[in-house]
């Protein structure tokens, strides 16, 4: 047998076992390893170019979309979204690494969860979370199932999850837990609407619908401890209460919003006070915690924004806090914002209940 024949038998005999593999890979029910182990299972995802996310999963689903103002949840009335756990989403695709690769046959992406959200003709535990992402010109990106995750011991904790691209004919394990990213809308709205140091702020104030004055507490610089200015009242303030009150808008978290176009009243039950926070340089934030709040109905809050000089005609910054206040009330005044029901009481909208009781 000369080189040459001997040549051609080999390549026949690569060609042959590439073919058999293949048949072996795609009618086994059982994981088959593969050369793709380590590499990069998103390399060439354009991360700066993603304009729209969509992950849904069975009876529920979260639209994430970049305009020009920033990145907006869509299907939460364009409220903004929390960037940064879309980046850490991006980053996470960007670095996840091939485990293992096999064929994915309709029992096998059942056992998994790995059947599309909508597929009828499957069972819930059956199907997966779907990741969908488009580029500024409305092309797909990435267009993905996530199943089930698995430990590498009984007891232990996940550290892989089985993934497949939509359509496709192979099931990856990979080396990255995407579980964490939540479908419902709520969890990806950007949670702290302001952002105000404690420190800050020189005097709370509390008016009620018909303008009755409920309290005011003031302090004479930062550092200073805050000092009941009106009412005069011979009951000490609770200290717990007031440091309550006091970090009320600097620890604020919201959990939801509601329809922007619904009426302050039909959400709120009625008109409700007013707290005024307002800040050493004359920033002023108006606080309205709806008078509702209790288990079944939600504890909205609206917030507003304005300037008044705390030195008339001196500060040469007026026109600059003039313009800051307007444009964070434009960006606030709009929403009725859902918040946990302990922050909501943080806001007393009476003196009575910072007070202690006569006994003591």
């Amino acid at each position: 047998m000369n080189k040459k024949t001997l040549f051609i038998l080999l390549v026949v005999l690569a060609v042959l076992a590439g073919v058999g593999r293949s048949i072996l890979v795609r009618n086994s029910d059982a994981p088959v390893g593969t050369d793709a182990m380590g590499a990069l299972f998103f390399e060439t995802l354009p991360a700066n170019e993603i304009a729209e996310i969509v992950i849904e999963r069975p009876g529920d689903s979260v639209m994430l979309v970049r305009n020009q103002a920033g990145w907006i949840v869509e299907n939460r009335f364009g409220y903004p979204a929390d960037f940064s756990k879309i980046t850490d989403l991006v980053r996470k695709m960007k670095q996840t690494k091939v485990g293992r690769k096999f064929a994915a046959t309709e029992p096998i992406s059942k056992r998994l969860s790995l059947m599309p959200p909508t597929h009828k003709e499957s069972a819930e535990t059956e199907k997966g979370t779907r990741i969908r992402m488009k580029d500024k010109n409305n092309a797909v990106v990435v267009d993905i199932l996530l199943g089930k995750t698995r430990k590498r011991e009984e007891k232990g904790i996940p550290d892989s999850q089985f993934v497949m691209a939509v359509g496709g004919q192979d099931i990856y394990l990979v080396d990255q837990i995407f579980s964490s990213f939540e479908t419902a809308a709520p969890s990806w709205l950007k949670k702290s609407p302001v952002t105000v140091a404690k420190d800050d702020i020189q005097k709370i104030s509390c008016t009620g619908p018909d303008g009755t004055l409920h309290y005011t507490f003031e302090r004479p610089e930062k550092g200073k401890d805050f000092a009941l200015v009106s009412p005069p009242t011979k009951r000490a303030i609770k200290q717990t209460a007031l440091n309550q009150l006091a970090g009320a808008l600097t620890g604020l978290e919201i959990e939801d919003v509601a329809d922007p176009s619904s009426t302050p009243e039909s959400l709120s039950k009625g008109i409700s006070p007013r707290l005024d926070y307002t800040l050493f340089d004359g920033i002023t934030y108006h606080v309205y915690p709806g008078l509702t709040c209790s288990p079944g109905i939600p504890c909205y809050l609206r917030l507003q924004v304005d300037f008044n000089s705390p030195t008339p005609g001196k500060a040469k910054s007026d026109d600059a806090l003039t313009v800051k206040a307007g444009e964070m009330n434009g960006r606030l005044a709009p929403w009725f914002f859902v918040v946990p029901k302990r922050q909501h009481q943080a806001f007393f909208t009476t003196l009575g209940g910072m007070l202690e009781d006569e006994n003591k």
